[in-house]
């Protein structure tokens, strides 16, 4: 049974290993969306992986140590709860500014719009043809939706 526990305790000792190493990649700038979500699938594996263990070693202890086991499963369920925040808060400003980016991409493509070119009429300077002028300026400059 000592060795079983032995076994038990370093598959531990190895997944907190494991733990550390995840956390410092995380703690790199700039991570891909596909690296988040990596890191969001590789930490639920070892919370899963964790949580055998210590049901593993709780059986196995006697009950002098079962709340020292579970004190460092807690300590550990609380590092990994915390990192898959900051995985999921990770994710969440990577997919806010990606819907920024589209919303704002898509606001600038409709409003960069090539112009018709227009013909544009020419008032001589007779009077009575002013009021025709300026019907046929409206007509194509101000009331037209295409500019």
């Amino acid at each position: 049974m000592a060795a079983i526990m032995k076994d038990f305790l370093a598959k531990k000792i190895a997944q907190k290993a494991i733990v550390t190493k995840l956390k410092q990649k995380l703690s790199e700038p700039n991570l891909s969306i596909s690296e988040l979500k990596l890191l969001r699938t590789k930490f639920k594996n070892l919370q899963d992986e964790f949580n055998s263990i210590f049901n593993c070693i709780t059986n196995l202890s006697d009950k002098v140590n079962v709340e020292k086991v579970v004190d460092k499963e807690d300590e550990i369920n609380a590092i990994l709860i915390y990192v898959k925040f900051d995985v999921n808060s990770k994710l969440s400003k990577y997919n806010q500014n990606k819907l920024e980016n589209s919303t704002v991409n898509s606001v600038f493509e409709k409003s960069v719009a090539r112009l018709p070119k227009i013909s544009l009429p020419t008032f001589a300077g007779e009077m009575h043809a002013w009021l025709s002028f300026k019907d046929m300026f409206k007509a194509s400059i101000d009331q037209n939706p295409n500019l």
